[in-house]
């Protein structure tokens, strides 16, 4: 298993789970995109989590294909397609403070904090756990209609495009500068 190397200046926010969602989706989504959803078991205990009812969950999931791994804010977005062809949706995870995700053997036994399984072709299981039952799933053709929050949220926080064109006054939180080029609110200050 190789690690992706991502350089510091990448996270120029303040949202201290960046880093973790960003190297989550480069770790799974290479490994995720072309696999199939074969089966889907949801933990009868924490289904509540799901913003969608978990039977259905558990039967529209299988026979899609993983195409895309993306971050929009604290979610990381999973694109899936009908194998055949057909509607895409997207399993969008906000894991919060206690979310992880594992992808494990088929022989792995899955631990109590598990809220689903997804089943890949091949036997291995895509898992969410979440030890604090705080984490938000989202299942939904669009994500700006279902999830909380979405269309009000920000520029996203690692693309530089928004950070030339977002104002100075809506980055910076301090007057001083630290005078370091690569720092978000001093570069907006010399603006």
């Amino acid at each position: 298993m190789s690690a992706t190397v991502i350089p510091a200046s990448a996270y120029v926010s303040h949202m201290p789970e960046l880093p973790e969602l960003e190297a989550l989706r480069l770790q799974l989504g290479p490994r995720l995109e072309g696999r199939l959803v074969t089966a889907v078991d949801v933990n009868p205990k924490s289904g509540h989590l799901l913003r969608y009812p978990p039977d259905s969950f558990a039967e529209e999931l299988p026979y899609r294909k993983f195409t895309r791994t993306w971050r929009r804010g604290k979610h990381l977005v999973f694109d899936l397609k009908l194998a055949r062809g057909g509607e895409l949706r997207h399993l969008a995870i906000n894991p919060m403070l206690g979310g992880r995700f594992q992808l494990a053997g088929p022989d792995t036994k899955a631990p109590a904090t598990r809220v689903f399984s997804l089943r890949l072709d091949g036997g291995d299981e895509l898992r969410y756990l979440d030890f604090r039952d705080m984490g938000r799933i989202y299942w939904t053709a669009d994500p700006a209609a279902d999830v909380l929050a979405w269309r009000e949220m920000g520029p996203e926080a690692t693309c530089s495009a928004t950070r030339r064109s977002w104002p100075a006054s809506a980055t910076r939180t301090r007057t001083r500068s630290c005078g370091r080029r690569s720092c978000c609110r001093c570069a907006g200050a010399r603006r």
